[in-house]
């Protein structure tokens, strides 16, 4: 790997790889749904697939047909503490490839038409979520453990606010938070490293440098328990828990991930428990979520309305046992394996490298933690699982969202805290 930092702030991240004639480049910039405004939710997301539909004058037909005579890909990329751009093409074509890259990010047009049907496309999309029954939950807990924080919502936004945003607000959007400085560009494959550099520095040019960049707010958790009910047609009941986690940026980010991972899948310990030895479930499982100034740890279950109390005694019994008891050798023996070769699935492609490379290096977690990732987790011991988990489970500080099947004409919404 060679970083290069361009004379505009970008930094770019070189990994020449020639054994095929395909490069794949990642860029990206510390631009997330977290830096957004309850008014503004989803405003990030809709720029990104916007920038498609539109730039430098040509309309989204003459942008997907200039890519797809290349036989490139291009896409946009977005979550709450970053966005950005893939791109993959062969060597050969990588001036032309760059081009619609340079096109795209610095002169896209937000065509009124093209915002309309995105804004209208989003809209269903978020509606949509009412259905999957888990992520709604799960959605639901992030409101309480993030209240009037813009990581309690989701990237793409909220109904309301995207419903309201026009081109002019994603151009605008678009002016302050593209900044070259911010930027951070991975290449990994086969490409000519001036030619590179070369057409990277022009984009960075092209990019205005508004000095005015917003970064996520400090986040407050709530000082007491919290949790939310609602009911809805669905014919299984779901509850999920959950407690304020550890941004990403952690020394415990790799014990956690062995804890999750002890807990969850068929044949670990919340399935073993609540489904094969007390029956008391259909699907149970861990969740962990970093972000880079907070993050949430939590477990869910999809049980029957008449055993929602009992799943949920059972589900916080084995939280708080796994914040007190050291994990089995086999449990972490097992654990270090799945997550080994899930990392290493993951990173079959070249564009999973870059987008690795640049996606760490925005967070602050460095380029580097795609290659020590799994030494890391290697070197977890079974205290480290214990004692961040129980860093992390406190009663006191504990979520709920529960969602219970519902009269088919009737769906109502309950809040306590």
């Amino acid at each position: 790997m060679e970083p290069v930092t361009l004379p505009q702030g970008t930094r770019v991240l070189l990994q020449p790889d020639g054994r095929l004639p395909l490069a794949a480049i990642a860029v990206y910039l510390p631009l997330g749904s977290g830096i957004e405004t309850s008014a503004e939710a989803g405003i990030t997301r809709l720029m990104q697939t916007t920038m498609l539909k539109g730039a430098a004058g040509r309309d989204a037909a003459a942008i997907a047909e200039s890519i797809d005579r290349l036989g490139a890909r291009l896409r946009p990329l977005s979550d709450r503490d970053a966005a950005g751009w893939s791109l993959g093409a062969l060597r050969d074509d990588l001036p032309e490839a760059f081009r619609i890259l340079r096109d795209v990010l610095t002169q896209p047009d937000f065509p009124a038409e093209a915002v309309l049907r995105e804004r209208e496309r989003t809209v269903a999309e978020i509606a949509a979520m009412r259905d999957e029954t888990v992520q709604f939950t799960i959605a639901q807990l992030f409101e309480m453990l993030f209240p009037a924080h813009a990581y309690g919502r989701l990237s793409m936004g909220t109904e309301s606010a995207v419903a309201q945003l026009t081109s002019e607000d994603l151009a605008a959007w678009h002016r302050r938070h593209y900044d070259p400085s911010r930027m951070v560009v991975s290449v990994v494959g086969d490409f000519d490293r001036e030619r590179v550099l070369g057409e990277l520095e022009a984009i960075a040019a092209a990019l205005p440098r508004s000095g005015e960049p917003r970064d996520v707010l400090p986040v407050t958790h709530p000082s007491q328990p919290v949790r939310a009910e609602r009911t809805q047609e669905v014919s299984q009941a779901v509850v999920v828990v959950g407690y304020p986690g550890r941004p990403i940026v952690t020394p415990e980010r790799y014990a956690l991930d062995v804890w999750q991972t002890i807990l969850s899948g068929m044949g670990n310990r919340l399935f073993t428990r609540l489904r094969d030895e007390m029956h008391l479930c259909y699907f149970t499982g861990a969740f962990v979520a970093s972000f880079r100034r907070a993050g949430a740890v939590g477990a869910y279950v999809g049980t029957g309305p008449d055993q929602v109390d009992a799943a949920t005694e059972a589900l916080l019994q084995e939280l708080v046992r796994s914040s007190r008891e050291l994990p089995t050798e086999e449990e972490m023996e097992r654990a270090k394996n799945n997550l080994a070769g899930n990392h290493l699935i993951d990173l079959q492609t070249r564009m999973s490298w870059a987008s690795s490379y640049a996606h760490d290096e925005v967070l602050g977690l460095g380029y580097e933690e795609v290659l020590r990732y799994l030494d890391r987790i290697r070197a977890v011991t079974r205290e480290e699982v214990r004692d961040a988990a129980a860093s992390v489970i406190d009663s006191n500080r504990l979520a709920m969202a529960v969602l219970k099947p519902s009269d088919p004409a009737s769906v109502e919404e309950t809040v306590s805290a």
